[in-house]
């Protein structure tokens, strides 16, 4: 879906008994590892609405449908062809659109031109027109014989902004980025700091899949060779394969724990360096690895680096499969940018300096293999691990169950002494999920011999109960042991119980994946052949398979870098967050030698509106607070200046 009022590209799925994984440089969703993909077989036919589109003709906006299908269909090492199976029946409104919208078993595919916003402020709420420029995506099977493909798809255009803001060929940049999410492309981030940077020559190189709009969004319209590799991963012609290379690794923090939702890019290191690079994100297809792969490269040699990403690129603008909300994967412990190293390869920056680059060799037809990236850490801020080690989410266990089982543990083994903070269990979304009124005692054990890889033995810190009424279906459920002060240590396993205590009748479900990755880590206390006690799940005595509970634990690991060993290396401005507005924003930016900065607020008149430091500051990060209230709507500009240097944003109130 892309908008105004956020300048959002974003995707809105409906997705047949599933809820789409955003996964940038890539596939928008994965079935069981595989991406999820349209049969490239046979042509996919579309039918146009009947109406205008706004301002736009409707012989303008179906020419602007035809030709956006045409620029992915036009990828040399792409197979995916469109054919426009004539117009509806009818002109899709406000009052109709029920009748064309979310029919996802009719074969239409249809292209709706909702000429006033009436149709999307019906769909997304009163007013969702006044910031939504429009909205693609498709529905997908999870079972049956067409498991893991789309069916069908469907985009609306908001023609509200139809030549007011946006011209023909700015629409035309929205409508190929909202026709790569209709065929299966999520978000990908490349040269973000050019985004918002005032100058729209360097706007061609931002990719077309880019989250955000830009200064000038009709180069958007022309992929760029991130956008290119991506539809060729999906749909690939046999030339894709042999004509490019790839490089893969993993993404791992200093204690071995793996980095989930981190942003890497693949820049080539030639005069192409700005257009030619490749994204991913870890945990691409298999989770909990830290594992990446970057495909689609051009014979030749790239620097490697990994970021994170942008806290403000979540839920229709997310980048990866952990972005959905704020409190995500990818934001929890973010990695900070830095570059691969080869040999030089560590956790510690006074050591692997960020920006210290080793380039990485592709060749046609291959995979550079091993190029693993060991994530710098922060000063003065612990390192925040989630602990889990389950892969999709596919079973039931209830508890107590019929087959005896009074308790549930899983195993942990932290890579450092930390403080346990929290655990967080996953609970079916079924009408059965919760019966009873009942509670959940959950525990925390160190581990003892036993059952395989040990079981729960001597209880640490004091058990938490909590009634069933405060327990969510469908979702992770957070038990905060954090004022307990309870530590771990590195490589010392410890417990995590969970027992329902109540009346007979009184049950929840638990998640598990299906033991396809089978591990001694989750058991269950039942009376077996040995008598009342812990039993590994993958026991033969117990369930024979090695089935992994949705349960995670959340540690803090104290930080052991000084602030001196990561200055910042240069003078910059961020993005304001939020941006757009209302009433107030949050600016940052960095100061890397002692000097008098400042940091104003302009008209796009150049009129001064506000000063928001004007003083002598040390080295070090900042931010600076911006309250717009008594201003009106409208794009203001952000300076901040140091010594020779200064550098603009652009920023947009909207009230």
């Amino acid at each position: 879906m892309k908008t105004i009022v956020s300048l959002l590209n974003r995707i809105l799925f409906v997705i047949v008994f599933c809820t789409a994984i955003g996964i940038a440089g890539g596939p928008s969703a994965t079935v069981n590892g595989v991406a999820v993909r349209y049969n490239n077989a046979s042509a996919i036919t579309y039918k146009t609405d009947l109406g205008n589109m706004g301002s736009f003709s409707n012989t303008v906006a179906t020419n602007l449908v035809s030709t956006s299908f045409s620029t992915w269909q036009n990828v040399s090492t792409a197979q995916i062809t469109f054919t426009n199976g004539g117009q509806l029946v009818s002109d899709v409104t406000g009052a109709n659109y029920t009748n064309f919208v979310d029919k996802f078993d009719d074969n239409i595919n249809p292209m709706i031109f909702d000429t006033d916003g009436s149709i999307i402020d019906a769909m997304l709420g009163v007013n969702a027109s006044n910031s939504t420029i429009g909205f693609a995506g498709s529905s997908y099977f999870i079972s049956g014989p067409n498991v893991g493909k789309y069916s069908e798809g469907q985009a609306v255009m908001n023609g509200k902004f139809a030549n007011n803001p946006f011209t023909e060929a700015q629409f035309k940049a929205t409508f190929v980025h909202e026709f790569g999410h209709f065929i299966g492309l999520d978000h990908s981030q490349i040269n973000m700091p050019f985004v918002g940077d005032g100058n729209q020559a360097n706007d061609a190189y931002i990719p077309t899949m880019y989250p955000t709009s830009t200064d000038d969004d009709t180069h958007l319209a022309t992929l760029n060779p991130d956008d290119i590799a991506a539809v060729s991963m999906l749909y690939p012609k046999s030339t894709f394969a042999t004509t490019t290379g790839m490089i893969s690794g993993t993404v791992t923090r200093f204690d071995n724990s793996v980095v989930r939702g981190a942003n890497v890019v693949a820049k080539s290191t030639g005069a192409d360096s700005l257009t030619n690079q490749i994204s991913t994100v870890t945990d691409y297809y298999t989770k909990n690895t830290g594992a990446y792969t970057i495909i689609g490269l051009a014979p030749g040699n790239y620097y490697v680096r990994i970021e994170p990403v942008k806290s403000s690129f979540i839920k229709g603008s997310s980048v990866g499969p952990y972005a959905n909300s704020a409190t995500d994967l990818s934001f929890i412990n973010p990695v900070v940018t830095e570059y691969y190293n080869a040999g030089a390869e560590s956790s510690d920056p006074a050591t692997d300096n960020p920006g210290a680059k080793t380039s990485v060799a592709v060749a046609a037809n291959a995979t550079t293999a091993n190029i693993n990236l060991i994530a710098n850490k922060v000063p003065n801020a612990p390192i925040t691990n989630i602990l889990e080690y389950h892969t999709g989410l596919n079973g039931v266990f209830e508890l107590p169950s019929n087959y005896g089982d009074k308790r549930y543990s899983v195993r942990f083994t932290p890579g450092a002494n930390a403080k346990f903070i929290r655990t967080e269990y996953y609970i079916n979304s079924g009408v059965e999920a919760i019966e009873g009124t009942g509670s959940l005692k959950v525990s925390l054990h160190q581990n003892t011999t036993g059952s395989l890889g040990g079981v729960p033995g001597t209880q640490i810190g004091s058990p938490i109960s909590i009634p069933f009424t405060q327990i969510a279906k469908s979702g992770y459920n957070l038990v905060d042991f954090s004022s307990q002060n309870l530590q771990v240590q590195a490589n010392v396993d410890f417990h995590i119980a969970f027992e329902v205590v109540g009346v007979a009748g009184d049950t929840l479900q638990f998640v598990s994946d299906n033991a396809s990755t089978p591990t001694n880590r989750s058991s269950s206390y039942f009376n077996g052949p040995g008598g009342l006690k812990w039993y590994n799940l993958l026991e033969p005595d117990n369930y024979s398979e090695g089935y992994n509970f949705a349960v995670r634990a959340v540690i803090d690991i104290p930080a052991t870098v000084k602030k001196s060993e990561l200055l910042p290396a240069e003078f910059t401005l961020q993005q304001n967050y939020p941006n757009p507005f209302n009433p107030a924003t949050t600016i940052g930016f960095s100061v890397p030698r002692d000097g008098f900065v400042m940091l104003k607020v302009y008209s796009l008149l150049g009129e001064e509106v506000a000063t928001l430091v004007n003083e002598n500051l040390t080295t070090g990060e900042y931010t600076a607070q911006f309250d717009a209230t008594k201003l009106a709507s409208g794009m203001y500009v952000v300076t901040a200046t140091t010594g020779n240097s200064s550098l603009t944003k652009k920023i947009l109130l909207l009230k």
